[in-house]
């Protein structure tokens, strides 16, 4: 039975069954629009389910941290979607930070996986944590190409989430301080 998420039915509510829902009901309606370029819900669903295999094909799995640094395109949005299919934990880092800081976030996360986009290579390049950095948008020479793994790798509907699993860390500024992450479910 093809069920929609609600709290007034004790389905577990997680973003990934409220997105895959609108799937169903919206399949061919725009979900991004980018440079002049619409992506509807079901060729996102597509290619969240090939993000969330190539992330497993990275050693991510239930719990493990995957970090995200991007500018706003559809790169970063794959990468969410297919890392809350394997009930991974999504990082976001924000692109303003230098190495040190990314290196912090990295760190106090356990990110296994950083999915970034390309322009932001020369910050990558001096990091010191051991990551496995995949481009998203641009590419970068010495470094993986997320988005030719995407296409290439076959569909993960990957694992329903509980509702107390933890889906995010979002990261301070560090204006005070080291950054401090809020782990949200």
């Amino acid at each position: 039975a093809d069920q929609i998420a609600t709290i007034e039915e004790g389905i577990t509510m997680s973003i990934v069954s409220l997105f895959d829902s609108n799937v169903r009901k919206y399949p061919d309606k725009p979900f991004i629009r980018f440079n002049g370029t619409s992506i509807t819900y079901r060729q996102t669903q597509a290619m969240s389910k090939k993000a969330a295999a190539v992330l497993a094909a990275n050693g991510v799995k239930k719990g493990d941290a995957v970090a995200v640094m991007c500018y706003n395109t559809p790169g970063v949005l794959f990468a969410m979607l297919g890392a809350w299919r394997l009930n991974a934990v999504v990082a976001p880092v924000n692109h303003k930070m230098q190495a040190p800081e990314v290196d912090y976030v990295l760190n106090h996360s356990s990110a296994r996986v950083l999915v970034c986009d390309g322009a932001l290579a020369p910050v990558i390049r001096k990091l010191t944590v051991p990551v496995t950095a995949l481009m998203t948008d641009s590419g970068a020479d010495g470094f993986e190409s997320f988005d030719t793994k995407l296409e290439a790798a076959p569909p993960l509907d990957g694992v329903v989430p509980d509702e107390n699993d933890s889906a995010e860390i979002l990261y301070t500024s560090g204006t005070t301080g080291k950054a401090k992450g809020c782990l949200h479910s």
